[in-house]
């Protein structure tokens, strides 16, 4: 299989335009699922620094896990939502079918 004959989707690419900013996953996963991610980048890097890969994989499979729920309810309910900087909770259309 070739890999770049696969589609993909860059989820927070198609997000950024209507948005006007970057906004994070966390962000979004809050806003619309109600979870939060275990920890950031910056704590994996260190968990690796320090050999505790364990805690490396158990982010980065916490990570993918979010990153496919934020994808399924954006697919079956045509939109998003994410928190604004002040924190309020604002919908995003997106067509991810």
């Amino acid at each position: 299989m070739r890999f770049a004959s696969l589609q993909t989707l860059d989820m927070l690419l198609t997000c950024k335009k209507p948005l006007a900013f970057d906004s994070s996953l966390d962000s979004i996963a809050s806003a619309s699922l109600g979870v939060t991610k275990s920890a950031d980048g910056v704590q994996s890097v260190r968990w690796f620094r320090e050999g505790e890969l364990d805690k490396v994989a158990e982010y980065c499979k916490a990570d993918v896990d979010i990153t496919r729920r934020v994808y399924e309810f954006g697919r079956d309910n045509g939109y998003i939502f994410y928190r604004s900087k002040l924190g309020s909770k604002l919908k995003v259309v997106v067509k991810w079918k």
